[in-house]
């Protein structure tokens, strides 16, 4: 007795179609939940930077530091979950698109981030380092329930089209 149907070009699409549809939302819910723990390990990484900004230089650089292996890690969590999310809410014939939107969208944030960063930390000291962290954590804390609602709102995805015989 087999437990699957015999391979095909239409069974393998039914298959694939299937494996992507269940795994959507898990991929999402997931990718979510990443980017908000991403963004736990950024606020961290900012709490640790402005603590280095008052301690003498023997303290200072350890924690600058491990500030900076935080970032390293969350920037990788955020990067993986960042496109997750994107991936995972593009419909199937405009993931090029949603992709060349979602760098645009980084991009501009590479453009804007370096005056906020600098004029936050720097001008700001620790309480400019607060509200950077404070930032990053609503939005991160906004992440899940935007997500949950552009998968629940998003068009249902049309039918694939038939495969041509021969």
């Amino acid at each position: 007795m087999r437990l699957l149907p015999e391979p095909g070009p239409s069974r393998t699409l039914a298959l694939s179609i299937l494996i992507n549809t269940v795994g959507r939302g898990t991929w999402l819910t997931a990718s979510a939940l990443f980017l908000t723990r991403s963004v736990g390990l950024t606020v961290a990484q900012v709490g640790v930077f402005a603590a280095a900004g008052d301690v003498p230089a023997a303290v200072a650089v350890p924690l600058l530091l491990a500030g900076a292996l935080v970032h390293v890690v969350g920037e990788l969590w955020h990067a993986a979950a960042g496109w997750g999310i994107s991936f995972g809410l593009a419909p199937a014939h405009a993931h090029g698109q949603r992709q060349g939107a979602y760098g645009m969208g980084m991009q501009l944030g590479s453009m804007v981030a370096p005056v906020v960063v600098t004029t936050l930390a720097i001008g700001w000291g620790v309480p400019g380092w607060l509200l950077l962290g404070g930032s990053f954590l609503l939005l991160g804390v906004l992440v899940p329930p935007v997500v949950r609602w552009a998968a629940r709102t998003r068009p249902p995805a049309a039918a694939p089209e038939p495969v041509p015989a021969g």
